[in-house]
């Protein structure tokens, strides 16, 4: 399995630093910056990318899409030395697509034609629809079909939002083709006892 490479840093940016001052409001952001720090102690995988994860969503709160997507992006970094690597691998770059286009939604809503403005918002839509195909394709190997139906259809929305209608109505008909026979599955062979392992949930 292949995904991008991200090298991992061990303390919080500036700009997560920066956000965290600004009062209680942020008590949460500055709760994941320590916990970061403490995951970076031991630098075991799933603590890290644990800590990575919650700092992006405390970012993403604050509308910190680049920086979110930063952290992210090194989450995934150490997502693959994980068990499991297809499943978290594949929520986080959904995750990613969906932050990617969270700010170009953002700077778009903001409504300023600058050529600097529209090259960022250009480059997060294109950011976006590049997560949400890696997503895609690595949801092939996820360990649940539920799971991979799931993310299909995070995929699917990101690049609808993004205008990319013809790749997004093809995701779900892929995500729709896996429903049907996973009920066909379940109606000719049921078996007692049979179970699959649940995919972590949606993260932002």
């Amino acid at each position: 399995m292949q995904y991008p490479a991200v090298p991992a840093t061990e303390e919080p940016g500036a700009s997560a630093l920066a956000i965290a001052t600004h009062g209680s409001q942020h008590d949460p952001l500055r709760q994941a910056i320590r916990m970061l720090d403490t995951a970076s102690a031991s630098r075991h995988p799933s603590a890290m990318c644990e800590a990575l994860t919650d700092l992006a969503r405390c970012l993403a709160l604050q509308h910190a899409y680049p920086e979110a997507e930063a952290y992210l992006g090194q989450a995934l970094h150490w997502a693959r030395q994980m068990p499991q690597a297809a499943d978290l691998g594949a929520d986080l770059l959904c995750a990613l697509a969906e932050v990617a286009c969270n700010e170009a939604d953002l700077i778009e809503a903001q409504a300023d034609d600058s050529r600097a403005s529209r090259s960022r918002r250009v480059q997060a839509r294109a950011r976006a629809g590049n997560w949400a195909h890696q997503a895609a394709e690595v949801a092939r190997h996820t360990s649940d079909p539920q799971w991979e139906v799931a993310l299909l259809l995070r995929a699917s929305d990101v690049l609808s939002r993004g205008g990319d209608l013809d790749d997004a109505a093809q995701m779900q008909t892929r995500a729709q083709t896996l429903i049907e026979i996973a009920e066909a599955r379940r109606t000719e062979s049921p078996i007692p006892g049979a179970h699959l392992m649940r995919a972590p949930s949606a993260l932002m």
